[in-house]
């Protein structure tokens, strides 16, 4: 990419971030650029020779950078100097050539190359072996890094029906005939927008989902360093798992036309018209799983989301079946809590990673179990205090105490009535200033324990019968789980 232009958009990516963030549910963050007034929707986004393009309702526009942003479009003058009606154009990095997508005499935009160093500069039409025919439509081209291959889209009679990619090798300084890029990638709808990541190939897509649905965007590696399934005989082109870009790049609505810089870390797309970014890797990690309860029943409308640092990074909901989805950066720790009232809090520790497998994203699944809370159920413990006499507890008290400790910590709604019962065996008014003393020995130690706020209620100790063949002094702590907000 052209230093200039990679400048350029690494600096605008500042002020994007400080637009309205979106998506929830991941981590990465995408942001709408502010254009003060978008004539109409964008439909292409593409860079040439240090210039920011966008294609919109049938003109080619230029972004106009300020202060670090998208200030303004405005018809572009240099395409249209080639031709008024020039719709793309893309320079092949090996030769220096400019290759143009001009509207034939019948309307349908074919491939054209600018021969600019003629004494009579002038388009040239390529006529690429098997689309000779005038109504075949080919839009969209792009090159490799080493100018060895073209990948473009046309709706020739030859692919899986509507928009297909195809690619065709540059060889002895010709174009080859175009190979379609095959079954995982060409849908019976529509795939167009071709447009490289490093070694990946992203393109948009209406046919890849089941139900019917608008473009999205969607990557694969281009050329396959790891085949799946059955591929004797098939080309590495094209072979590669297809995976579906998460949000906030495929949103509700539209998403096409990427323009990204693996180098820079940073894409620009058109989202139902508008022009978004994303600023960092398009790697991610896609956490999903399910939360059940301990008899493996599903469970619903859990709150699920990833920390990193005492941070929330991103939220979900899981839905009637118990599953949610999370998106997040690779190479990563990150801290995963999952809550639902009246239910214990769960957190597990994650660590995401780079796919190893040739894929742009990575899956990793993690499982939740979420019990129910024993509210208005009394817990009880005995044997808490160093020995007969002593107001301090005992260690073997204090682990005792640590999964009630652990459950208040994790469920700052709910709060604890304590209630400490006991048989002594010195005189009342001994037995008296040792309760008050364990009470207060008790209370020291969970108010170390616990965060500020934690609502605890400590009863006045009582005296209670001796159990049946207990053979000394003893004592119980009752405790009391119930809503600290409907706590007196």
């Amino acid at each position: 990419m052209h230093s200039l232009f990679r400048k350029t958009i690494v600096a605008a990516a500042a002020v994007f971030a400080t637009a309205a963030a979106f998506a929830q549910t991941s981590a990465l963050v995408a942001h709408e650029e502010p254009l003060a007034a978008l004539p109409t929707a964008v439909q292409r986004i593409y860079q040439l020779d240090g210039r920011l393009l966008c294609r919109v309702e049938g003109l080619t526009m230029v972004a106009d950078v300020v202060n670090g942003h998208i200030a303004t479009l405005h018809p572009d003058t240099v395409l249209a100097a080639i031709d008024r009606n020039a719709e793309y154009a893309q320079r092949h990095p090996a030769t220096g050539d400019l290759y143009v997508t001009v509207p034939n005499r019948k309307g349908t935009p074919r491939l054209y190359l600018w021969t600019a160093n003629e004494r009579r500069p002038k388009l040239r039409e390529v006529v690429l072996p098997g689309f000779e025919d005038k109504a075949v439509a080919i839009v969209g081209h792009v090159f490799t890094a080493d100018g060895s291959l073209m990948i473009f889209a046309s709706n020739s009679r030859r692919g899986s029906g509507g928009y297909d990619l195809w690619y065709s090798e540059y060889r002895q300084g010709a174009w080859q005939r175009p190979h379609n890029l095959g079954g995982r990638i060409n849908t019976p709808g529509d795939e167009l927008d071709p447009t490289l990541y490093g070694p990946y190939l992203v393109f948009a897509s209406t046919g890849h989902r089941k139900e019917a649905a608008p473009l999205n965007l969607y990557v694969t590696r281009l050329i396959a360093d790891h085949i799946e399934g059955d591929t004797v005989g098939m080309l590495q082109i094209g072979r590669s798992r297809v995976q579906h870009l998460p949000e906030p790049i495929n949103a509700a609505g539209e998403s096409r036309s990427m323009m990204a810089d693996s180098a820079a870390a940073f894409c620009l797309w058109a989202a139902d018209g508008r022009i978004c970014s994303l600023q960092g890797p398009l790697q991610s990690t896609s956490l999903w799983g399910r939360v059940s309860d301990k008899l493996g029943n599903p469970v619903d409308k859990a709150t699920v989301c990833a920390q990193k640092d005492g941070r929330i990074l991103c939220r979900t909901t899981t839905n009637m079946f118990g599953y949610y989805q999370l998106q997040l950066p690779c190479s990563g720790n990150y801290t995963i809590v999952c809550t639902k009232p009246n239910r214990y809090a769960t957190s597990e520790q994650v660590t995401t990673s780079v796919a190893d497998n040739g894929n742009l994203l990575a899956d990793l699944q993690l499982d939740i179990v979420q019990d129910s809370l024993p509210l208005g159920q009394k817990l009880t413990y005995t044997d808490l205090f160093d020995y007969d006499a002593s107001p301090e507890l005992s260690p073997a008290g204090k682990a005792a105490l640590q999964p009630l400790i652990a459950y208040l910590r994790d469920n700052p709604h709910i709060g604890a009535t304590l209630s400490l019962a006991e048989g002594l065996t010195g005189s009342a008014e001994f037995n008296a200033l040792l309760a008050q003393n364990r009470v207060q020995s008790l209370r020291q130690y969970l108010r170390e324990q616990l965060p500020e706020g934690t609502k605890l209620v400590f009863k006045t100790p009582r005296r209670a019968p001796m159990p049946p063949n207990y053979g000394g002094p003893w004592t119980q702590l009752s405790v009391l789980l119930q809503p600290a907000n409907r706590m007196d």
